[in-house]
């Protein structure tokens, strides 16, 4: 089954059709009703460094992310995650890796990394050392959409815990006085 990009014109208006379809497909693969588990739209941005086959595998992720309803976003726009596909081809390309890691880290502080790729797959420890959120191969596309859904949604109920409350007993740092009934002041 192939479902419509969300931003062709085409959709405009006609979003129910379209909906219920990545429903059923996120039910199908996941296993899941998103809507009875309280999921949300996710807004993720990519980096991806290296090869063709890299430009393919990112647009594959993005592909699945897209079918299950959440959003492609640049960096900077407030993403809730990151995913950058690394490459190990030369010395000088991991370092551009775990650079664009740390660069992307400042400019979405809040959001979910996970990082893909060749790099991660033969240095995981470098990977490791920058402290992401999730480390993946090269292998499972599905399982690093699935476990970028996972992420985000334990870092939103993380920040969505119970409000600090400083609240006290009013009644018990007051003293009362009876007053005469009817109101009789004099």
């Amino acid at each position: 089954m192939v479902l419509p990009r969300v931003d062709t014109p085409a959709l405009a208006g006609k979003k129910r059709g379209w909906y219920s379809k990545v429903l059923v497909l996120t039910i199908i693969t996941t296993g899941t009703d998103p809507c009875k588990q309280g999921a949300r739209t996710i807004k993720v941005c990519f980096e991806t460094l290296g090869c063709k086959v890299n430009q393919y595998e990112t647009q594959a992720i993005a592909a699945l992310l897209r079918e299950r309803g959440h959003t492609i976003g640049a960096p900077g726009d407030g993403c809730d995650a990151i995913v950058v596909n690394t490459c190990a081809v030369t010395a000088e390309s991991g370092r551009k890796s775990r650079q664009a890691v740390r660069r992307l880290r400042q400019i979405e502080p809040g959001a979910v990394v996970a990082v893909c790729g060749c790099f991660s797959q033969v240095s995981p420890e470098d990977i490791r050392a920058l402290g992401v959120d999730i480390i993946a191969g090269s292998g499972d596309r599905a399982g690093l959409v699935d476990a970028v859904e996972k992420a985000v949604l334990k870092a939103t109920e993380a920040k969505k815990g119970p409000p600090e409350e400083y609240l006290d007993n009013a009644l018990s740092r007051r003293a009362f006085e009876s007053l005469p009934a009817g109101g009789g002041l004099g």
